[in-house]
Order: structure tokens, then sequence, then C-alpha cells
């Protein structure tokens, strides 16, 4: 759940009050041109960079307030149930992994898209 996220670069606003919840088991796409954001806003789900305001929950923890248990529940039993065919729910894994190997933008280097 993200309520009011907003994020500045300097002048630029890469975020401006987002707002979305996500039910448990359903996927979310984030689709936009280029400069819309959504680097952004994954980056601070994934608890790479500290919003300007709101705030967001990932499975009811607040990713700016306990970022370490945040990225501890990649390894919570939820993340790793067996999906219906008995393989670990690899959309899940994916989520975690891609946050895992997102790197900050560099000092300096803009707005994350």
């Amino acid at each position: 759940m993200a309520e009011g996220l907003s994020k500045r670069f300097g002048e630029t606003e890469a975020l401006v009050g987002v707002d979305f919840e996500i039910e448990k088991g359903k996927v979310l796409g984030l689709l936009g041109p280029n400069g819309a954001g959504k680097t952004t806003a994954v980056r601070i789900l994934c608890t790479l960079l500290k919003p300007d305001a709101g705030r967001a929950l990932i499975d009811g923890i607040d990713v700016i307030a306990e970022p370490r248990r945040t990225r501890g529940a990649s390894a919570s039993p939820a993340s790793s149930q067996p999906s219906r065919n008995g393989s670990p729910d690899s959309r899940t894994s994916s989520t975690w992994a891609a946050c895992s190997t997102s790197r900050p933008p560099r000092p300096g280097a803009g707005p994350a898209s």
C-alpha cells in the first residue's frame, strides 16, 4: 500500500501524491513514459530511497520506519509458499530479487524514472 508518496530530485517532482493498494496475491504492473516515476516508486518500496512525503507498507510493515524488517520479508514463509503447481511463487521471488539488485541513483544523476 502506498499513500501520498512524493519524491523530489532538486526541482524535478518524480512522484507527487501517489496512492495505490495491491490485494494479497495480486500482481501490479507499473506502466508509463520515461520519467513518470515508476523506478522511483519501486526504489521506495524496496527501501533504497526515502520518500519526501507519504507512507508505504508491505505486508503491513512500514518501509520507511522498518526498512530492515521490510527487506527481511523476502525470507518470510509467505514468500516461499508453493503456487498451485507446487513450485515456489516466482512472482514474489522476482519482486524481491528486483529489489535486492536495484541500485540507488548516483548523486547528481537526476531523477529516476
